[in-house]
């Protein structure tokens, strides 16, 4: 409950029985669902502005990461994807689903691997190496390709399966399209070596 930003998800509260062990928890309403359902709706899709509705998106995203990764430790999201960003209803940007996040204290930097959705993964994690924080930076990245191609794919035209084995292999980085204004971003978001990234900082 200590974690408030406006770009993080509110957690407003929650119970649990003892005896079967059920949780409830009560979060914030998102009344626009979640980003991966808004470019996956056609009619919605060919309405997104660049400068009223994407750079916004873009920008809240990477506030709620800063602010994450500004903790100390450090907590590291490792599933930051279209289908965990939560919208408002003016389309405010909510990074959720933290049931993956890890804080990033002394030694933790081979349990980053084994969690998150791989299509959304940084090659480190793929390879189950030493990783960091950066890892979100690659899949911020991801999410960057996806609005800016309006697909939840942010390899395609590469089929998912294809793509993440390329990844893993150091063959392939997402790449936005030549018109969209986010293309420097995620080039300096999914180097492939994670010590030459950026950080939410810079």
């Amino acid at each position: 409950l200590s974690l408030r930003h406006p770009n993080l998800i509110q957690l407003l509260g929650g119970c649990w029985t003892l005896e079967d062990v059920n949780v409830c928890i009560v979060l914030e309403l998102c009344e626009k669902g979640t980003l991966d359902n808004l470019l996956e709706k056609e009619p919605t899709r060919s309405r997104l502005s660049w400068a009223k509705h994407k750079l916004p998106i873009a920008t809240g995203v990477a506030r709620g990461m800063t602010y994450l990764h500004a903790q100390r430790p450090p907590i590291i999201h490792r599933d930051l994807k279209p289908a965990n960003v939560l919208l408002g209803a003016d389309l405010t940007p909510k990074v959720g689903d933290m049931g993956t996040a890890l804080e990033m204290a002394d030694g933790a930097e081979e349990k980053v691997a084994g969690a998150g959705t791989p299509l959304f993964q940084a090659p480190e994690v793929l390879r189950r190496e030493q990783a960091d924080e950066r890892c979100d930076v690659w899949s911020y990245g991801c999410v960057l390709c996806c609005l800016s191609t309006r697909s939840i794919n942010p390899y395609h035209p590469v089929p998912p399966a294809k793509a993440i084995e390329l990844v893993e292999q150091l063959k392939l980085q997402p790449r936005a399209p030549r018109e969209s204004p986010l293309g420097g971003v995620v080039d300096i978001a999914t180097e492939l070596e994670y010590e030459d990234r950026t950080s939410f900082e810079e």
